[in-house]
C-alpha cells in the first residue's frame, strides 16, 4: 500500500485553483474587451495575495507541526482482514435507497422536472440547498463511497456486479441533480483511493482532473442558461473560473472600512441550520432571521443583482469576515491539523472506513472554495449515510447469527 498524504496534497491542490485559477480569471476579465458586457473589476492584488500565502504556509507548518505529535486516537491502526456479503449488500442498499428517495422528493420540489435537463436551474438548487430533500439526496454520495469500497471484500462476483451496476446508476441520478460538487466527490474521492494503491499512476490521476474540472464547467455554463451572444458566453465561463479569489479580494474593499467585522456570527449561523425550525420557534428564533449563507451575505454586501444564490466565497473570506487577519491564521491552523490527524487515520484504516476518512478529507481540504456551513452541513450529512450503514449491518449480522444459533 503506498502511503500518500492525500489530504495534504488535496488542499494543496485546492489552494492553487483558488490562488492561481483566480489570478488567471481576474486577469482575463480586466484585460480582455467583451463585446456584449460592460464589467469592470478591481481589488487590490497585493493584499488579497499576501492574506492567500499566509494561510498556505500556516495551514503547512500547522500540518507538518502536528503531524509529529502521536495521538492515541489517531495512530492506532484498525486494519483487519474484513469480508461482506450479503448483510454488507442489504445495509448499502438502504442507504442507496435512502438516497433515491431524496432525489425524487428534490424532484418533486421542483414541479416534477430534472434540474440536469432544464436550462437556469441556479434559482431553484438554491431553495434546496438544506432541508431533509438535500440531506437524503446526499445519500447517495455515501452510497456509491459505501458501495466502492465493499467491491474490494465483496466474496460473490453477483455482489459484486450489482454494487458496479448501483454505483454506476447513483453517478447518473447525482448528474441529473445537476450539482457540480456533489457528482465529483465520489469520482475524486475513488480516484484518490486508487491512487493510493498504486492502481492508477499519478499522470492518469492528473488526467483524471482535468477531466473532472472540464465536466464541471460544462455543467454550471448549461445550469447558467443559453446565448446566443458568444462574447457572453466566454465571459461566462472565465467569471466561473476560480471566482472565489476575486470575490476575498473585494471583501478586502468592504470589511473592516464599510462593513464591521461578524464576530462569529456566520458560525454560529452554521450551527443554527442544524436544527430543525420548530425547534428553533421554540427558543423564540427562526432560521429566517438568524441564518444567512455567507454566500448570501457577501451578494448583499456588494449589491450584486442577479438571480439565483449568493456569491462563490472561500472559507478564507469567511475567516476574516469575521475575525479579520488572525481569523486566517487561526483558521487554517486548526484546518492543517484536522488535515494531518485525518491522513493519519486513512493510513491507518481498512477500507470501509478509510473511504468515510477519505471523503471527509476531501471535504475539509477543499474548504478553501466553499463556506464554513456549506462544510459542516456536507460532512454531517455524510455521517448520518454512513452511521446508518453500521447501524444495519450490525443489526442484520446480529439478526443473521441469532438465526443461524436458533436453527441449529
Amino acid at each position: 500500500m503506498i502511503n500518500h498524504r492525500v489530504v495534504f496534497w488535496l488542499f494543496v491542490s485546492a489552494f492553487l485553483y483558488f490562488f492561481v485559477g483566480g489570478l488567471f480569471s481576474y486577469l482575463m476579465i480586466n484585460n480582455f474587451d467583451f463585446k456584449y458586457a460592460d464589467i469592470t473589476y478591481s481589488i487590490d492584488l497585493w493584499t488579497a495575495s499576501g492574506y492567500s500565502l499566509m494561510a498556505l504556509v500556516t495551514f503547512v507548518l500547522a500540518y507538518f507541526t502536528l503531524s509529529k505529535i502521536r495521538f492515541s486516537f489517531g495512530s492506532k491502526r484498525i486494519i483487519k482482514t474484513y469480508v461482506a456479503g450479503s448483510v454488507e449488500f442489504a445495509a448499502f442498499f438502504v442507504v442507496f435507497i435512502v438516497g433515491l428517495f431524496g432525489f425524487v422528493l428534490m424532484m418533486f420540489q421542483y414541479g416534477g422536472r430534472i434540474p440536469a435537463l432544464v436550462e437556469g436551474s441556479d434559482e431553484f438548487r438554491t431553495q434546496i440547498s438544506s432541508g431533509l430533500p438535500q440531506v437524503l439526496y446526499f445519500q447517495m454520495v455515501s452510497a456509491i463511497s459505501i458501495g466502492y469500497a465493499l467491491i474490494w471484500h465483496m466474496t460473490k462476483r453477483i455482489y459484486k456486479n450489482a454494487l458496479v451496476v448501483l454505483i454506476a446508476i447513483g453517478l447518473t441520478i447525482i448528474f441529473l441533480g445537476a450539482s457540480r460538487s456533489m457528482f465529483l466527490t465520489p469520482i475524486i474521492v475513488i480516484g484518490l483511493d486508487l491512487w493510493r494503491r498504486g492502481t492508477i499512476g499519478g499522470a492518469r490521476m492528473f488526467s483524471g482532473v482535468i477531466i473532472c474540472g472540464l465536466a464541471a464547467f460544462v455543467i454550471g455554463l448549461y445550469r447558467m442558461g443559453s446565448t446566443d451572444q458568444q462574447g457572453l458566453y466566454i465571459l461566462r465561463f472565465i467569471t466561473d473560473f476560480s471566482p472565489e479569489f476575486r470575490e476575498f479580494g473585494k471583501l478586502l474593499d468592504y470589511v473592516p472600512d464599510k462593513a464591521p467585522y461578524l464576530n462569529g456570527q456566520m458560525f454560529i449561523n452554521a450551527v443554527l441550520i442544524l436544527f430543525p425550525g420548530k425547534l428553533l420557534a421554540l427558543a423564540g428564533m427562526s432560521k429566517a432571521q438568524y441564518w444567512q449563507p455567507f454566500g448570501m451575505f457577501m451578494k448583499d454586501l456588494f449589491n450584486y443583482q442577479f438571480a439565483g444564490g449568493g456569491l462563490r466565497a472561500g472559507l478564507i473570506a469567511e475567516f476574516f469576515a469575521n475575525f479579520g487577519a488572525i481569523g486566517i491564521v487561526f483558521g487554517f491552523f486548526s484546518l492543517g491539523g484536522v488535515a494531518s490527524w485525518l491522513d493519519k487515520k486513512i493510513s491507518n484504516s481498512d477500507d470501509v472506513i478509510r473511504m468515510f476518512y477519505l471523503i471527509t478529507g476531501f471535504s475539509v481540504a477543499t474548504s478553501i472554495l466553499f463556506t464554513f456551513d456549506a462544510v459542516i452541513y456536507k460532512i454531517i450529512s455524510l455521517m448520518f449515510g454512513w452511521l446508518l450503514f453500521w447501524i444495519l449491518s450490525s443489526v442484520l449480522s446480529s439478526l443473521s447469527t441469532g438465526h443461524k444459533i436458533d436453527s441449529t
